[in-house]
Formats: structure tokens, C-alpha cells, sequence
């Protein structure tokens, strides 16, 4: 279980990589997340889901339909605590 969790974060952060453009208005981190039962790299500029829209706001993230028609994640204007870091106590 814990190798695949690993594999599948490995994955997720080439796919990135391979995906990102250079120069990028949003060049922040990947974020892994559980989405849907799969490991996935959550940024600014990534493709979405709505029906995730609960997961995505955890991180500071919304999902919103940009120009081009496509749904994409943003940066959340929010006020409130802080999201804990994962594993962290």
C-alpha cells in the first residue's frame, strides 16, 4: 500500500514536470492530494473537476472555467485557519 501511495506520487510529479511550461504565471510546488482514490499533483493552471470542488478548497484551490472553456484550478481567496500539514501533529 505504502509503495504504491509512493509510485503513485513519483508518477504524479513527472507528469507534472512533463506537463509544466517554462516561464509559468504559476509556478508554485505540486501539492499531492487524494482525488477520487487516486494521487495527484493539485498547482494553479491544472486541469479540474467540479465535483472535487470540496477536496480542491482543503488546499487553497478552486476550480474555475477559464477563458478557453476548460476548468482549471486557481488560487482561493480565503480567510480563516490555516490548512495543517499532512501528517504533521
Amino acid at each position: 500500500m505504502r509503495s504504491q501511495l509512493i509510485a503513485g506520487l513519483i508518477a504524479a510529479t513527472a507528469a507534472l514536470g512533463a506537463g509544466a511550461s517554462a516561464g509559468s504565471a504559476h509556478d508554485r510546488a505540486c501539492m499531492p492530494a487524494r482525488i477520487g482514490g487516486r494521487v495527484q499533483c493539485l498547482a494553479p493552471g491544472l486541469q479540474c473537476k467540479r465535483r472535487y470542488e470540496p477536496v480542491y478548497n482543503l488546499y487553497g484551490l478552486t476550480c474555475v472555467r477559464g477563458e478557453d472553456g476548460r476548468f482549471r484550478l486557481r488560487d482561493r481567496l480565503y480567510i480563516g485557519p490555516p490548512v495543517p500539514e499532512p501528517g504533521g501533529g
